[in-house]
């Protein structure tokens, strides 16, 4: 069982680091200034690329999108490979999903915010502007969170 789990969050980095990378290379090649990257604990251990401000709305979604672009072609490789009967792949993978599709807090939630508030210039105040700063990272955000964590892993382990 502890092997398992050690496999399981082995390939959640990994699949983490991927998505990563793929914010990454779309900085690259769409000529972004990466400010910085690296792990921050908030809301959970993660991983992040930071870019300077874009003034396009379309370079920000490519950039915003990219990470989770790399997930689906991850996702489309296990599939083409017919590996989702290898457990610890499978649950790293939803595991992944449940991270990158959330509503609290998710390059998604980045671009929803985006939408709603005309604002893409200023990535940080985005960041931070989504929600309440009373409720961002409270008690009941990581509830709510942990809520919808578990009823999609259950609604996904099941297809």
């Amino acid at each position: 069982m502890i092997y398992m789990l050690i496999k399981i969050l082995f390939l959640n980095i990994t699949f983490l680091l991927l998505h990563e990378l793929g914010h990454l290379a779309s900085a690259f090649l769409l000529r972004l200034k990466v400010i910085n990257i690296g792990i921050t604990h908030k809301p959970i251990l993660h991983f992040f690329v930071r870019i300077k401000n874009t003034q396009s709305y379309s370079r920000f979604l490519i950039f915003t999108l990219s990470g989770s672009f790399v997930t689906l072609i991850n996702i489309l490789i296990i599939h083409h490979f017919n590996l989702w009967e290898i457990t610890t792949l499978k649950i790293a993978i939803i595991l992944q999903i449940v991270i990158e599709l959330n509503p609290f807090y998710s390059d998604i939630s980045i671009i929803g915010s985006s939408i709603n508030t005309h604002n893409y210039h200023n990535l940080e105040l985005l960041k931070t502007g989504m929600f309440d700063r009373n409720y961002l990272f409270s008690s009941l955000w990581y509830i709510h969170f942990i809520i919808w964590s578990v009823l999609t892993f259950i609604l996904i382990a099941k297809i």
